[in-house]
Order: structure tokens, then sequence, then C-alpha cells
């Protein structure tokens, strides 16, 4: 006998993202074309080839960005979200940006845009978990987000870039760590990226002088 959906939503209803393997480890003998004939009729969105969530959830940035780890990991959020979201800079971001060490990905679902840019393992790290509603997810510190920014955007060619970006300067004093920044900004060997991180403290010494 088929399962009904009904059913299918008791046995998952825990789980904001679910994966094929999810469902396999709870339903044995679920059948995946069910999941097919869900999606079509609007129970649930795909997300992935292999993650979907159910289409009744209510939706805000926090739990995307929980999604965005779940369906490409290993992941965490940073470079222009995360500092959107630290308000260093003032743009709300419509695609959901992280980094990882797999290769460059890029998700446009019903639900939003996931993009991942590809980092080194050595500099996948310097990333916080924090909770929201039961779940949890990882997101740059504010110091490891503007190193991500910094490193990704080889363009900066002066302390002016980051006034022309908008970054403000008073969040940051406020928020950033200094101290941690620069332990941080030691694990960069490359000599064009330490020219960007050096632009970068001048646009925040010319902000407070």
């Amino acid at each position: 006998m088929e399962m009904r959906y009904i059913e299918f939503r008791e046995l998952l209803e825990k789980n904001i993202v679910f994966s094929v393997k999810n469902i396999k480890n709870i339903i044995p003998d679920f059948h995946p074309q069910r999941l097919s004939d869900w999606v079509r009729k609007g129970y649930i969105k795909k997300l992935t080839k292999n993650y979907f969530v159910f289409s009744n959830i209510e939706m805000n940035e926090q739990l995307l960005f929980f999604i965005a780890n779940r369906i490409y990991s290993p992941s965490y959020v940073s470079l222009e979200t995360a500092l959107s979201f630290y308000n260093i800079i003032p743009e709300g971001v419509y695609t959901i940006l992280s980094v990882s060490t797999r290769k460059t990905k890029r998700f446009e679902t019903e639900i939003g845009k996931f993009q991942y840019r590809k980092i080194k393992r050595e500099f996948f790290s310097d990333y916080q978990l924090m909770e929201f509603n039961n779940f949890r997810y990882k997101i740059a510190l504010p110091e490891k987000a503007v190193l991500d920014y910094v490193y990704f955007h080889n363009e900066i060619k002066s302390p002016e870039y980051f006034v022309q970006a908008r970054f403000n300067a008073v969040e940051l004093i406020d928020i950033l760590n200094l101290k941690t920044f620069d332990n941080l900004s030691e694990k960069f060997r490359n000599s064009n990226v330490i020219k960007r991180i050096n632009y970068f403290k001048e646009f925040l010494k010319d902000a407070t002088s």
C-alpha cells in the first residue's frame, strides 16, 4: 500500500530540509517516485537533486542560512550575505552566499538562490554556530566574513574601494575584534591578498582618525 502524504508529513515534520537518504533511514521501503508526485501537487518543494522542503514552511533569512548549509556541505554562510547580516554593508543580498571546500556551485530554487565559492581547505575555518528556533547554522565570524570577502575580490586596489562598497565603518568598529582579525589575517600568505587586507586596515584607520 502506497504511503499517504499526511503519514509522510507526520514522520518527517521535524526535518526542515530532508534528503532521500533521510527518508530511507526513517521509511526503509519508501518509493522515491512519491516525491515527484508530491512536488507536482505542490506539497513539497525540490531544492536540489537530493534535497526537499515542505511547501508550507514559512521562510526567513536564518532558515535560508540553515538550508544553505545543508544542501551543499561542508559550507558556511559568508561574503556579502554575512556582511549584510552583521550590518557591515547596508544592502540586502538576494542570493545566499557561502564558501565551501567543494567546487564552485550555484542552485536556483523556488525558495531562493544559493551560491558557493570554493576556498582552500586551510581557510575553511573561523565560523560560528548560531541558533534560531531550535536549529543551528554555520556563519562566518564578522572578522572572517571580511577576510573571505577580501580573499575573493581581487578588484580591491585601494582603501577607497571599501568606501565605494559602502562598508559601514561605525558598525565595523563596534563589531570587529581587531586582535582576532589580525590573528586570522596571518593565515593568508598570498602577497596580493595581503595587500587587499592592508587596504582594508587603512580604510578602517582612516575612518576612525
